[in-house]
């Protein structure tokens, strides 16, 4: 999935920062592909902010044209990325391509995906720990609603963290 964004670099000086809208949850891979869209090229620069895991964000810069960054969020993050840029001499106006790809589980069987088992749904979020949050997040029937455990899978999910952080 990819969203396309503009963005007006200032020189010199950090512009706003902006929401990368619909990238929470996780764990998420995304990449930021930028590329200059006005008449005059110039370098610049680029940042950003997201929580890679428990604790405070973490900030990664990279510098263009042409750039390219990929970073990775955190299961439990309800956090979006930001993002932000600057010029380096005059003012331009920037593309920037944002591709998502969820993380699925690294364990052998995904127990979500097509003719699986569903031995995670059958016991307590209660009793879940992280690695389970993120199969489950990272599976098939979470990401896509058609999927007929797609319902079960969210309501597990929302009710871990009820358990976990209320």
């Amino acid at each position: 999935m990819y969203k396309a964004y503009t963005y007006d670099a200032t020189p010199f000086v950090w512009g706003d920062n902006v929401l990368l809208r619909g990238q929470y949850g996780g764990p998420l891979e995304i990449t930021l592909d930028v590329s200059i869209i006005s008449d005059f090229q110039s370098p610049f620069e680029g940042e950003v902010r997201y929580f890679k895991s428990s604790g405070p964000a973490v900030t990664e810069s990279f510098s263009g044209p042409p750039a390219s960054i990929t970073f990775r969020t955190q299961a439990n993050s309800i956090q979006q990325p930001k993002m932000r840029f600057r010029s380096r001499s005059v003012p331009l106006r920037l593309y920037i391509r944002c591709t998502t790809r969820a993380i699925r589980s690294q364990k052998p069987n995904d127990i979500f995906s097509g003719f699986g088992s569903d031995d995670l749904l059958r016991r307590s979020p209660s009793t879940w720990g992280e690695d389970d949050v993120q199969s489950a997040m990272g599976s098939d029937a979470y990401q896509r609603d058609w999927d007929p455990l797609h319902n079960r899978v969210v309501d597990a999910v929302r009710r871990y963290f009820r358990f976990n952080y209320d």
